[in-house]
């Protein structure tokens, strides 16, 4: 499957936890299958199981400044929140992916 870019974001991501605001209500065309995501200027904790603590005690990976990860499927997407692991803001760049028409 060929996969395109159908839309992306900068997502602020502070003490408390967010998650992504652009599902569904921004991108240009249909819910996107994956999301790559890069990190910038603080570390962040991410899951799309549980809710992230800034401390990761239910098991939400520590993510640094300029790392990237991607999130797979619209359930995960939906749920997928992020947090500021200290008292330092980050911000995220998210770009998604659909398929190609």
């Amino acid at each position: 499957m060929i996969y395109r870019q159908i839309g992306s974001e900068s997502l602020a991501v502070g003490a408390a936890a967010v998650g992504f605001a652009s599902i569904p209500t921004r991108l240009t065309t249909g819910m996107p299958y994956y999301a790559f995501c890069t990190v910038e200027t603080a570390s962040i904790r991410v899951n799309s199981y549980d809710t992230p603590t800034a401390g990761g005690a239910e098991g939400s990976p520590l993510m640094a400044a300029g790392e990237t990860f991607e999130v797979w499927g619209g359930d995960d997407m939906v749920r997928f929140k992020a947090i500021a692991a200290t008292g330092v803001a980050a911000v995220l760049q998210v770009l998604y992916f659909g398929e190609a028409v």
